[in-house]
């Protein structure tokens, strides 16, 4: 027999007996619906428990979603920052990897010019969006209009803006993401790891009248030489929630290299993360860093970036580290159900025991 409870009803009802062995004392999880005229009716709607006597037997009768009605349809946005060197192999290796997406930012003189056209014209060899780096100090609404030799290219889908620090700046960002939107452009916005409520106040006000061409998303990266940062789950949430707000979609970074204080990376750890993020309602990740980057400070302590310097002394040459076939595995793997998983809207999170305190998401 079968025990079957819902929120208003508690019946019994015969196991048929298809064979099933060995179920002592099984707890199984499935869907059910109603109990009408002395049946059992399964439908996926609300989950319940069903717990069997022992040696008894039990079949499920069970409705699977068509999930390959989604395939093709949504596609995780995989984006690389740093960039590599603007050569036809780097931009394969990116598309092999399974990134889709990528800054151009201030190496190689590519932001402008004859630069800035080839990075272009490869990222449309190998299927990859390109998005024009800006400081946060140079935009505005005139900024767009900078670009009228590159603005109707394939691949340029519009432009990155990094950590504005005041009001001021995001003011003057949304008024720049404004002004790209009648150009067809979209606009990233790479907030600050904020927890504090000012800075996402007027975050939040900032881009509340911004179009359909706003991406927010937030560099936090967890994994620390002495152990995970302790907010990071709050700020997760606190993007999340200021995308929802904005009614844009949120982008995620996670760390795919070690620098400074944050340890090097592993396969489990790029996963780990992206599953974190997915939770959150992301509908992109960041890789950082993609690329050991040409110059100087603490990017050039090189802790095996995906693509990374053959020799700390000659600049000029990269290959594949061991993070570029653990960060392909986990796009691969992500690939498989990604479709599925954006199709749906996200609505919030439920943190498990040891997590830290729960946000409003």
């Amino acid at each position: 027999y079968v025990t079957v409870f819902d929120e208003w009803t508690e019946v019994t009802v015969p196991v048929a007996e298809l064979g099933y062995s060995n179920l002592y004392n099984a707890s199984i999880q499935f869907q059910f619906a109603t109990w009408n005229n002395g049946e059992v009716e399964y439908v996926l709607l609300d989950q319940v428990y069903m717990t069997l006597k022992a040696d008894e037997e039990l079949v499920v009768p069970t409705q699977i979603p068509n999930y390959e009605k989604y395939r093709g349809e949504k596609k995780l946005d995989v984006l690389a920052f740093w960039m590599p060197p603007i050569e036809d192999i780097h931009y394969q290796w990116m598309q092999e990897a399974g990134i889709t997406a990528l800054v151009i930012d201030n190496q190689y003189g590519a932001v402008e010019g004859a630069p800035l056209v080839k990075a272009l014209s490869l990222c449309d060899k190998y299927g990859i969006d390109a998005y024009i780096m800006i400081s946060r100090e140079q935009a505005n609404a005139l900024y767009p209009s900078n670009y009228p030799y590159v603005t109707d290219h394939p691949s340029l889908k519009g432009f990155y803006v990094d950590e504005p620090l005041n009001e001021e700046q995001m003011n003057d960002i949304a008024a720049m993401v404004k002004a790209a939107e009648p150009m067809g452009l979209t606009v990233i916005v790479n907030k600050m790891p904020w927890t504090d409520a000012d800075s996402n106040r007027w975050f939040d006000t900032a881009f509340a009248d911004c179009g359909d061409n706003l991406i927010v998303c937030a560099t936090n990266y967890p994994l620390l030489t002495d152990g995970i940062r302790s907010d990071w789950l709050e700020i997760n949430g606190l993007t999340a929630e200021s995308a929802a707000t904005v009614s844009a979609p949120h982008w995620q970074f996670v760390a795919t290299t070690g620098y400074g204080d944050r340890r090097q990376i592993t396969e489990s750890d790029i996963r780990w993360q992206y599953y974190a993020a997915l939770a959150y309602g992301a509908k992109g990740i960041g890789d950082f860093s993609y690329c050991t980057p040409s110059y100087g400070g603490e990017w050039n302590d090189p802790q095996h970036a995906p693509i990374w310097w053959t020799d700390i002394d000659d600049t000029s040459t990269y290959y594949r580290a061991d993070t570029y076939y653990y960060l392909q595995a986990v796009n691969q793997e992500i690939s498989k159900f990604d479709h599925v998983l954006l199709s749906f809207d996200w609505q919030g999170v439920m943190k498990s025991a040891g997590s830290e305190a729960s946000t409003t998401a």
